[in-house]
């Protein structure tokens, strides 16, 4: 599996669940100050059992904020727990003249809207809910950001910077992360699921620091301190 150098990269895309965000789910610790967390969780658990598909989980899990005022849904994100190390992360990238992008199918534009600003993105992409009288209606005003859609985004990205996609970097975690991942130059598997591992060029496991990407994306790194021992795994 070919790797493209590091001067050939220009774009590097993120998931977030699993990714940026280390924890649960951003849904479930949002939602736990509006009282959704339970509701949040059923239907993350028909996903990860394959009782439901990833667009009726995305529908669920809009139907699930109706009637919540998507001001105070932004006012939560300003707090959403980042994996250590990702303001430091995506600084340096930046430091490197790379395009960072945010890539979603777990965040509507309310939260990804907020996120783009926080950490300095150029590009934030998710579901967009609908809000109608100052709420969320529960519904969405576009298809839901799945698997292929994810892969879309990032060519028009890539696009927009009028580069190829082999000139993307994609971090992902998640199976639907695969198609936009197929399309990049360099693949890197955070924590992944078994089916991400098997088409990354590189899989990190039991990260602590998200600056232990930096060493694949900029030359003399050493991220031996951000991760357990032996989880650096190439996989060429």
């Amino acid at each position: 599996m070919s790797m493209e150098s590091q001067g050939d990269l220009k774009v590097v895309a993120f998931d977030f669940d699993g990714v940026i965000f280390d924890g649960e789910s951003t849904a479930v610790e949002i939602g736990q100050k509006f009282g959704l967390a339970k509701q949040i969780r059923e239907t993350l658990f028909e996903l990860l059992t394959w009782s439901i598909s990833l667009k009726e989980a995305i529908l669920k899990g809009a139907a699930v904020w109706r009637g919540i005022n998507p001001d105070d849904v932004a006012k939560e994100t300003e707090h959403v727990h980042l994996r250590a190390g990702t303001l430091e992360t995506m600084k340096k990238l930046k430091e490197h003249s790379y395009k960072l992008a945010l890539i979603s199918s777990g965040l509507s534009q309310v939260t990804y809207i907020v996120l783009k600003e926080r950490l300095g993105l150029d590009y934030a992409f998710g579901n967009e809910a609908e809000i109608k009288n100052g709420v969320f209606t529960g519904k969405l005003t576009a298809p839901p950001v799945g698997a292929n859609r994810k892969a879309e985004l990032l060519k028009s990205i890539a696009k927009s910077e009028s580069v190829s996609t082999t000139n993307c970097a994609v971090i992902g975690n998640d199976p639907n992360d695969i198609p936009m991942m197929l399309l990049a130059g360099l693949k890197i598997g955070l924590n992944p699921h078994h089916a991400v591992a098997r088409i990354s060029n590189v899989v990190i496991r039991d990260v602590k620091d998200l600056r232990v990407i930096l060493p694949y994306l900029i030359e003399k790194q050493n991220p031996s301190h951000l991760a357990s021992s032996s989880c650096l795994v190439p996989i060429i």
